[in-house]
């Protein structure tokens, strides 16, 4: 595989097969991840997160389920590498849904 490493959990060993790798490595625009927290059980989310997923193809977004007191909500989770795309998804889901951006 070529870009594929697979590295020792060994922490000193670790470091060591890093520190070979690294001068070959080469960074792409940095992923960025936005939350907004829903305090609505995610099945109530579902469709419109399936929409505005569908409305934003360039970003990745996933739902992450938590109950708090007794009361289920959602973690959403936007990352892209667009901030722009990011921002605009974030005030979809927010007009849609509610909710608090973190």
């Amino acid at each position: 595989m070529e870009n594929v490493h697979v590295m020792a959990g060994v922490p000193s060993i670790f470091q060591a097969m890093l520190q070979s790798i690294l001068p070959n490595l080469t960074g792409g625009a940095p992923l960025i991840s936005r939350t907004l927290r829903i305090n609505r059980p995610e099945g109530e989310i579902a469709g419109p997160l399936g929409a505005a997923a569908t409305a934003h193809p360039n970003l990745s977004m996933g739902s992450y389920p938590f109950i708090q007191n007794g009361n289920f909500g959602s973690n959403v989770v936007i990352r892209g590498t667009d901030t722009d795309q990011i921002d605009a998804a974030l005030t979809d889901l927010q007009s849609l849904l509610g909710g608090e951006a973190e």
